[in-house]
């Protein structure tokens, strides 16, 4: 029987709103045509294809796009999760980068409402067990957030692949996007939820209010 070999890289993609906030539509679609071309270009250098064939340059265009995109108030539309695993099969190599990019998103967002929690936890009067019972709630929100995420249509933006007959592995490399407003309520109400079942309603609220 063979053995699985798993081994996975991951990042999450935030759009960077003070950096572009003032570029128009027509600048940042030149600046995704030049970072598609190179993404394009060492991709398949290293030896990636896309499953039954296809633009790689289309597709690293596209993810671009998503990465920049923003509503009216400058905020960003979508937060991008990238991920690469390597396996013995196809599948298997694909399902863990998914898994690991939506891991990491909800990493993410779990990070920016933590901050908020731990800045009105150390300003407001709580008991130690209530201290307590909401640090464990944090230690666990990555994979409260991450089950929720499932409930979110998720857009596979980018997937490639390349194959090493010598030592019998496949690399997949996936980026997935989610709506950002979507996402950052889910996350949210995941907090919001076990916080509440936990130190009542009110002070659940009030832990998850931004200071500012």
């Amino acid at each position: 029987m063979k053995k699985l070999l798993l081994v996975v890289v991951m990042s999450v993609i935030y759009f960077n709103s003070g950096l572009y906030a003032q570029i128009s539509q027509k600048t940042i679609k030149k600046i995704c045509e030049k970072s598609a071309k190179t993404t394009e270009k060492n991709l398949t250098k290293e030896g990636f294809k896309l499953i039954g064939g296809g633009s790689m340059y289309l597709m690293a265009y596209k993810q671009c796009l998503k990465k920049n995109q923003t509503d009216n108030n400058g905020r960003p539309e979508f937060i991008i999760g990238t991920a690469t695993a390597r396996s013995t099969f196809y599948d298997a190599a694909k399902e863990a980068a998914i898994q690991t990019a939506t891991q990491q998103i909800a990493q993410s967002l779990g990070q920016r409402i933590t901050k908020i929690i731990h800045d009105n936890l150390d300003a407001k009067e709580y008991s130690m067990s209530e201290k307590d019972a909401v640090r464990e709630i944090i230690a666990k929100s990555t994979t409260f957030i991450e089950q929720d995420l499932s409930k979110i249509p998720v857009d596979n933006v980018f997937e490639a692949y390349k194959r090493n007959p010598k030592k019998g592995i496949v690399e997949v490399q996936v980026a997935l996007a989610l709506s950002f407003k979507d996402a950052s309520r889910a996350a949210k109400d995941v907090y919001l939820r076990k916080l509440a079942n936990s130190i009542g309603n009110k002070k659940a609220q009030d832990l998850l209010k931004p200071s500012n």
